[in-house]
């Protein structure tokens, strides 16, 4: 596993986990896949963004009279408030990788003082009447 970390701009970063080049199978051939995790970063809106991708060389049937190969991908991607994850940690972290990188996004305490007064969520408490 290899794992990179590039700042997008001043505000956003963007970590890459590449999680291997295994042989797939494909008839008769082994055939590489890639499998990559992307998550970004953007303090300027509060918010992660997860990209699964799965990328497959694919070559052609045994049974074939020609030899051929094709890539496929897949891409699966969420995105959530930095407000709705279980744990500050990974965003504290992330926020000190990207000032090492020379970024410059707003100060952690006003990122993640937010998570105490996201709009839009109900509060609890006595029901409204």
């Amino acid at each position: 596993m290899s794992e990179t970390y590039n700042k997008l701009n001043d505000y956003t970063l963007e970590v890459v986990q590449r999680l291997g080049d295994s042989a797939m199978s494909a008839g008769s051939f082994n055939a590489p896949s890639d499998y990559r995790l992307t998550r970004i970063f953007n303090f300027g809106a509060g918010q992660v963004t997860t990209l699964a991708r799965h990328y497959a060389l694919s070559t052609s049937s045994a049974y074939s009279s020609h030899n051929s190969t094709s890539m496929a991908s897949s891409v699966q991607m969420s995105v959530q408030d930095f407000t709705d994850l279980p744990s500050t940690y990974e965003v504290e972290a992330m926020h000190k990788k990207l000032i090492e990188l020379k970024g410059n996004p707003p100060a952690l305490d006003s990122v993640l003082s937010d998570r105490k007064t996201t709009t839009g969520k109900p509060k609890l408490g006595a029901p409204a009447r």
